[in-house]
C-alpha cells in the first residue's frame, strides 16, 4: 500500500491501535487518515489530520473518495434505507461523523453514503462550516457528552475518555487540538491558574478537563465511570491552557 495515501472511515466508530493492541484513539465515520505504512493482520499504520497515529483494521477504512458537507449533531443519528421511520435501518452514525448530503427538506435529507443513497432526520445534521464558535458553544458541546461511560480511546456518546471529551469540544466547532492528556503538547497556550477563563483546559497528572467558570470541570473520568461536573481541584493541577484566542467573544 502506497505511504501517504489519503483513506476514508466507512465504519460508524473504529479504533486506532497502540503497538502493543491497545485501542489508543477513536475515528468516526466520513473522517479522513493517512496511510504510513502496512502492518500485519490486515491493519494498517495511519495517521489522523490532527497528528495522532496507530494502527486500524484495514476493513474500517476506503481509498474511495468522499468529500463531505455536513456533520451529525445528535447523539445518535440513523441512517436509512428510505425517507421512512419503518424502512430498513443501515447503520447508525455517533456525534461527530461527518456525512455528505446531496438535498433536504424538512424532515428528511438525501445522502450519499460513499456511493450509496441513503436518508437521515434534516433535524440531526448541520453544515460543517468553519464559522467562529464562542467559549459557551465549546461548553454547550461538552455538555452534551455528560454521563456517557468512560472508556479509554473513546469519544462517541457511548464511551469517552478525558481527552476524547476536551478533543471533541473544540473539533465540532472548527478548532482541532491535540487528543492528548499531557501538558506538554498545550504550553504554547499556557495560562496562570488564576486566569482561566470558561472553556479552558486544566490539566492534571494523566487527565484533562474542560474549565465552564465557577470553579467547576466538565471531565470524562475513571473514578466517577462517565463525564460529569466537578469542582476544580486546585491543588492537583500541573498547567492550564487557553485557546480563548482562537473563539468568538461573546
Amino acid at each position: 500500500m502506497q505511504d501517504n495515501a489519503v483513506f476514508y472511515v466507512k465504519n460508524p466508530s473504529p479504533f486506532i491501535f497502540n503497538m502493543l493492541n491497545e485501542p489508543s484513539d477513536q475515528l468516526l465515520f466520513g473522517w479522513k487518515v493517512t496511510c504510513i505504512g502496512n502492518a500485519s493482520d490486515n491493519k494498517i499504520y495511519c495517521k489522523t489530520d490532527y497528528g495522532y497515529s496507530g494502527y486500524i483494521d484495514a476493513e474500517s477504512i476506503t481509498n474511495t473518495e468522499y468529500i463531505t458537507t455536513h456533520k451529525i449533531v445528535s447523539r445518535f443519528c440513523p441512517v436509512l434505507e428510505n425517507p421512512d421511520y419503518t424502512k430498513k435501518l443501515l447503520m447508525t452514525l455517533p456525534y461527530g461523523s461527518k456525512i455528505r448530503i446531496l438535498s433536504s427538506d424538512e424532515k428528511f435529507s438525501k445522502a450519499d453514503i460513499f456511493g450509496k443513497i441513503c436518508y437521515v432526520p434534516s433535524a440531526h445534521i448541520s453544515p460543517d462550516e468553519n464559522t467562529k464558535k464562542t467559549p459557551q458553544d465549546i461548553i454547550d458541546t461538552a455538555s452534551k457528552y455528560l454521563d456517557t461511560p468512560y472508556l479509554w480511546g473513546g469519544k462517541t456518546p457511548l464511551g469517552i475518555d478525558c481527552s476524547g471529551l476536551c478533543f471533541m469540544a473544540y473539533y465540532l466547532n472548527g478548532i482541532t487540538i491535540y487528543r492528548d492528556a499531557r501538558f506538554p503538547f498545550y504550553e504554547e497556550y499556557a495560562v496562570k491558574q488564576d486566569d482561566l477563563r470558561p472553556s479552558d483546559l486544566i490539566f492534571y497528572k494523566g487527565h484533562m478537563a474542560l474549565y465552564i467558570g465557577g470553579g467547576k470541570i466538565i471531565h470524562s473520568n475513571s473514578r466517577d465511570g462517565k463525564a460529569t461536573v466537578s469542582t476544580v481541584d486546585t491543588e492537583h493541577i500541573v498547567g492550564c491552557a487557553s485557546l480563548y484566542e482562537l473563539l468568538e467573544k461573546e
